[in-house]
């Protein structure tokens, strides 16, 4: 049931990254018949990995569905990162580098995701990375869209939902 849930949320998120990234979609150097490409790292050996492709690919289908972002479609330019920051940032390079390129989804590890920061911050590409919870990835950081609190933001939120709710004074976490 929690796969679904997080799908679901997955899901939402990018519905509405897609349709937002139509208002910042702009016609000067593709042509109207292009389609919209999307450039997503993932750890294609991971069951993370997997749902993280299968729900954009759900929100890509839905939009495509209903005309696609200013009547273009939207396809995806997928790189295996295989859960490694240097093949990971490689990867981020090149997609970064290209013109029809209009963002990037990254990998939803940290470790494999801060070392992204910087290329796609070079290059001024919008990166999306929906479960990347570490707390240096706030700090100057412009191009980066992550939807969800900081590791330490959701320990303190842990703690005192331990301690208020269930009265715990002291716990451990993995």
């Amino acid at each position: 049931m929690r796969v679904k849930a997080w799908r679901g949320l997955l899901l939402r998120i990018l519905v509405g990254v897609l349709v937002l990234t139509g208002f910042l979609y702009t016609q000067e150097t593709r042509s109207e018949k292009d389609p919209v490409r999307f450039g997503v790292l993932v750890s294609l050996d991971t069951v993370w990995g997997q749902m993280n492709l299968e729900g954009i690919q759900l929100a890509v289908d839905q939009v495509n569905r209903q005309g696609g972002i200013k009547g273009r479609h939207i396809e995806l330019v997928v790189r295996d990162d295989h859960g490694s920051p240097a093949r990971a940032v490689k990867h981020a390079d090149e997609l970064a580098q290209r013109k029809d390129i209009l963002l990037i989804f990254g990998s939803s590890r940290s470790e494999v995701t801060l070392p992204i920061v910087p290329v796609t911050e070079r290059y001024k590409k919008i990166l999306i990375s929906p479960f990347i919870g570490h707390h240096e990835v706030t700090q100057g950081i412009r191009f980066l869209f992550r939807p969800i609190f900081t590791t330490i933001d959701q320990g303190k939120a842990m703690a005192r939902f331990l301690q208020n709710r269930l009265h715990k004074k002291k716990a451990l976490l993995f």
